[in-house]
């Protein structure tokens, strides 16, 4: 239960340092521009007593946001019925937070109350693309995830140590698609629809 501690950190990056892609070329064979990205990510905690030699804390949450790129690399139907080549660059968002803490309680000399709570929230966009995979192959993942958790332990005698637990979990996942229809594969040239 000692002193007051805490951190904080934020990363942010974008595509002005990234390196050459040698695949992201125009149709004429010329370097394309440089696909977007960026990243930005937030850390802290902070620890302490709340009440000194009886109850301390520990706090926590992050919130990670990239958007990374996948280049579209395929041959498809110009309008005039003609193949043309496709390069087209595209942007995949991911999104993570999270926020969580946990207790410490000290009864009396031999008992002790744990607490822990977790709550957790994910997305993802435009995932399965890139390459032969066109953006109507997009879908869209969510999910959720909280968790909490409640433990009393007790000194029974030198040798002997006694702990009740509870604890309460609940999960949520789903995937989305942007299009919902037959999906289409052509070998080696572009895989389209739902």
């Amino acid at each position: 239960t000692g002193e007051f501690r805490g951190q904080m950190n934020f990363n942010f990056r974008d595509e002005s340092l990234n390196a050459r892609n040698a695949f992201n070329v125009t149709t004429n064979g010329t370097e394309a521009k440089r696909p977007p990205y960026q990243a930005r990510n937030f850390n802290t905690n902070f620890s302490g007593p709340l009440i000194r030699n009886k109850l301390s804390m520990n706090l926590q949450a992050r919130n990670n946001e990239s958007e990374n790129s996948n280049i579209i690399r395929a041959t498809v139907l110009g309008s005039n019925g003609e193949l043309k080549q496709l390069y087209d660059p595209v942007v995949l968002p991911t999104s993570n937070r999270q926020i969580g803490g946990n207790t410490q309680f000290s009864i009396n000399r031999n008992n002790t109350l744990y607490t822990n709570f977790r709550y957790q929230k994910q997305e993802n966009r435009n995932q399965g693309v890139g390459d032969f995979n066109l953006v109507e192959r997009a879908s869209s993942r969510k999910s959720h995830g909280s968790e909490f958790q409640i433990r009393e332990s007790s000194i029974l005698s030198s040798s002997l140590v006694h702990e009740v637990r509870f604890r309460h979990n609940r999960d949520s996942q789903s995937q989305t698609p942007q299009t919902i229809g037959v999906g289409i594969s052509v070998l080696d040239t572009f895989t389209g629809g739902g």
